[in-house]
């Protein structure tokens, strides 16, 4: 099959979880034979339509591991779209170009819902109407999460789109895991470690409670690290603010850390939650959205469930306090992951519940 992935960020700019979990989709996708093409419209902001009715193609593109990567822009779609058997939209911001494009060329569109607007950003009136209208429109959802699935069934209201749970796929780490993590020994592990929270420091992913939580650790650990941000800065209660990090640099500092902090008041998944446990990295996570399935029992973390600043304060002295505790959870993170969170089983999910079965109606 040919299929057309459409996302707003990729590596190896991405600048959202989104772009990791597209990328590792498409890869999948690629592996299993099928034509994967991503269209990237990075800080762009095009007029859909008329990039739908221009069929003026560049070009410019690039090869990475069998999936042909596109950069959009206003004036021209870099692909044709004939002979397309799926779109599949992962941004809201480009619903308008993948609907115009499914109308003209009576393509199917699968949409991967990544969150709930009506949920996370009730005010956002305009953009909360445009999923509303999207979710009623496409052939197929995508819901990375049970809770998700909960969160669009009460949105839309109705069980006449074809719908399917399909988690994210956990890429293997780029560095090596530990050998000790793979062994029974329950050993104390990163004692030393940094405290890290990485993610938007925005409210739905508790940036303000594991800002606070840092500041109270920063000298008492092995550093206090926001991995996250527009620029790298040091505060003046000690905790280092990376910037952005490259999934390779990001993988090494979860690695590196005695404790990853993951307070998020919403969460339609938690794939922070799920790459830090891929490298062993111990994990206190809110007990809501999907983290309750990503940071699960038997897992590599623990879940809180207020979000009270002392209560958190109190959990990590505990658990810095009981370095064999966290190298146990240290060790069952890796095998968790790769159980649950499989990109080939990811890809598999697709084409059976997705992609062949529509075709096949």
């Amino acid at each position: 099959m040919r299929i057309v992935h459409l996302t707003a960020d990729y590596p190896p700019r991405p600048w959202s979880g989104i772009g990791r979990s597209v990328e590792t989709v498409a890869t999948s996708l690629a592996r299993r034979g099928h034509r994967v093409e991503v269209l990237v419209a990075d800080d762009l902001a095009p007029r859909a339509v008329g990039i739908a009715r221009g069929l003026q193609r560049p070009p410019p593109q690039r090869q990475a591991r069998d999936v042909t990567v596109h950069r959009l822009d206003r004036r021209r779609l870099p692909i044709d779209p004939r002979g397309v058997d799926w779109l599949h939209l992962h941004s809201l911001r480009l619903a308008p170009l993948a609907l115009a494009l499914r109308d003209r060329f009576g393509l199917r569109l699968a949409v991967t819902v990544h969150t709930s607007l009506q949920h996370e950003k009730p005010h956002c009136v305009a953009w909360c109407a445009l999923q509303r209208r999207l979710l009623r429109s496409c052939d197929h959802l995508v819901l990375p999460s049970r809770h998700l699935a909960e969160e669009v069934a009460e949105l839309l209201g109705t069980d006449e789109v074809p719908w399917s749970h399909v988690p994210h796929g956990v890429p293997v780490p780029s560095i090596a895991v530990d050998a000790n993590l793979l062994s029974e020994s329950v050993s104390p592990l990163r004692s030393e470690g940094p405290l890290v929270f990485a993610g938007r420091p925005s409210h739905a992913k508790g940036g303000d409670l594991a800002l606070a939580v840092l500041r109270r650790f920063a000298h008492r650990t092995g550093g206090a690290i926001v991995a996250g941000g527009i620029r790298a800065r040091d505060d003046r209660d000690g905790v280092h603010h990376t910037g952005w990090l490259d999934r390779a640099r990001l993988e090494r500092l979860f690695a590196a850390a005695s404790l990853v902090l993951v307070p998020s008041r919403y969460e339609p998944f938690g794939l922070v939650a799920a790459e830090a446990q891929a490298v062993g990295a111990p994990i206190l996570a809110a007990d809501v959205g999907g983290l309750r399935e990503v940071v699960a029992d038997g897992g590599g973390g623990l879940r809180l469930g207020d979000h009270d600043v002392d209560t958190w304060c109190h959990t990590v002295a505990a658990l810095l306090d009981d370095p064999a505790r966290r190298a146990r959870l240290a060790r069952r993170g890796p095998r968790a992951m790769r159980r649950r969170f499989c990109p080939e089983r990811a890809a598999k999910r697709l084409e059976s519940q997705v992609y062949r079965r529509e075709i096949a109606r």
